[in-house]
């Protein structure tokens, strides 16, 4: 069994994490996007479809004494790699994606290639009142993001589970037990 749990960017997300980890202790850590910048924790993988940012947000990590991240995750979409030039951080890998937001591609990295059984969303509730930890406006994309979700919901179930939102109501939330099931 392995546990991933992924870190997304919502208001809540670090409280979430916090509540998370008390459950147990991961054996991945997938952080979204900018929220890299800010996360204190440990990064073994930073996900985003926007590669040609990770440059800019590993600096704006160091500077605030954070350890560097282990792998950098980038897209294929519709057959290229996004941003495959764009970057000097490394080492730098590629997962498949449908679309869905940074945090799937996360989850997709996490069930895929990290071949974890139990995945967590900690700060992904895919709703738009929910907002990300360094605004207060409501995140506009979330209802077109989340008809990815949707349509893949059924090779979720069972495998993820979320800390809040539309993902928890959809997929249910962690339990200590669920987390320490070997199936």
């Amino acid at each position: 069994m392995r546990r991933a749990i992924v870190v997304g960017r919502s208001a809540a997300v670090m409280e979430e994490y916090a509540a998370a980890c008390a459950m147990c202790a991961f054996d991945e850590v997938l952080v979204v996007g900018e929220m890299g910048a800010h996360f204190p924790d440990r990064i073994d993988h930073w996900v985003s479809f926007h590669v040609e940012l990770f440059d800019h947000w590993s600096a704006r990590r160091a500077a605030a004494g954070f350890a560097p991240a282990g792998t950098f995750w980038g897209a294929i979409y519709n057959g290229r790699r996004l941003g495959a030039s764009t970057t000097r951080c490394q080492p730098l890998e590629y997962v498949p994606c449908v679309g869905g937001s940074s945090g799937y591609m996360a989850v997709q990295v996490a069930l895929g290639p990290r071949a974890c059984s139990h995945v967590v969303l900690a700060g992904i509730p895919l709703e738009a009142a929910a907002a990300h930890h360094d605004s207060a406006l409501p995140w506009r994309e979330a209802d077109k993001y989340w008809a990815t979700w949707a349509e893949h919901m059924d090779e979720l179930r069972g495998r993820v589970r979320s800390m809040s939102g539309r993902t928890r109501a959809a997929l249910g939330e962690p339990t200590r037990e669920w987390l320490s099931d070997q199936n």
